[in-house]
């Protein structure tokens, strides 16, 4: 393999994916001006052009609330991009990865974004079922505040574990919460997935609420400052955690959301 394109490159994953296969390998991440994923034949002409290996689709409207907002442009975006890609992947016979959600898993009627990831899974496994779709949780970068903008559990939280503020969590949402870096560092060997759909990320067995109150005490911080939020979820209990035992069985491992979470938040408390 040599020449990978990157889909979604100027965003939170894809810019981080196309730094990291830039060292060993040829990495073209287009721009929306050069490539329009809306647009199949603006995606068959860059993948023609440049006859990829591998392409991996990171691009997206990610954003829950707009998606809610704009079911016209989220569907272009993450059904019908999706669709387009993986086309122009099978005409030239490059290895497709496609980032799909945990929100997957809570596809409850008002869940645009949920309900257009698993529709775009469907559509893209029957033109190649030998794509490969990544549901991805929450993700976060342990970095300082000023370098990464993206709004995360990571960089909310850190702040406030320095005052005597408290926090609320909900008690009826259970997630599993990844740093970016591990999923970055395990996209190689998912290149060499069979084709079909894989949680991709890191497990947990606690609510929010419990997570957060499990990171104070392995901190040493008042755990008493962790308020529960027993409004959020409380209609509809959410459950999204992925299950890692078939990725497990190919080599890729993600640590538990706490023990991660735990390592990088005691560099600064």
């Amino acid at each position: 393999m040599r020449k990978i394109l990157v889909t979604g490159g100027s965003g939170f994953l894809g810019s981080r994916v196309a730094r990291y296969f830039a060292t060993e390998y040829e990495v073209y991440a287009p721009s929306h001006h050069e490539m329009d994923i809306t647009c199949r034949e603006s995606v068959n002409r860059v993948v023609g052009a440049y006859r990829p290996d591998a392409i991996i689709h990171c691009a997206a409207m990610a954003d829950v609330g707009q998606c809610q907002r704009e079911p016209e442009k989220s569907r272009q975006i993450n059904v019908e991009g999706s669709i387009h890609v993986v086309e122009a992947a099978k005409q030239v016979g490059a290895k497709c990865i496609l980032c799909s959600s945990d929100q997957v898993y809570f596809a409850v009627p008002t869940n645009v974004y949920a309900q257009e990831k698993l529709a775009a899974e469907q559509a893209c496994l029957q033109i190649d079922p030998n794509c490969v779709f990544l549901r991805l949780t929450w993700m976060y970068d342990p970095v300082p505040l000023e370098v990464s903008g993206h709004p995360d559990f990571f960089t909310g939280l850190l702040p406030r574990l320095l005052t005597r503020e408290t926090v609320s969590y909900a008690v009826y949402d259970k997630r599993g919460i990844t740093d970016v870096n591990q999923v970055v560092h395990n996209i190689p060997k998912a290149l060499m997935l069979p084709g079909g759909v894989y949680d991709f990320g890191a497990p947990n067995d606690k609510t929010m609420y419990e997570t957060a109150v499990a990171l104070f005490d392995r901190l040493g911080l008042d755990a008493s400052r962790v308020r529960e939020n027993r409004e959020a979820f409380a209609q509809q209990p959410r459950d999204i955690r992925v299950d890692q035992s078939v990725i497990n069985g190919y080599g890729i491992h993600f640590a538990h959301t706490v023990d991660a979470l735990a390592e990088h938040f005691k560099r600064y408390c």
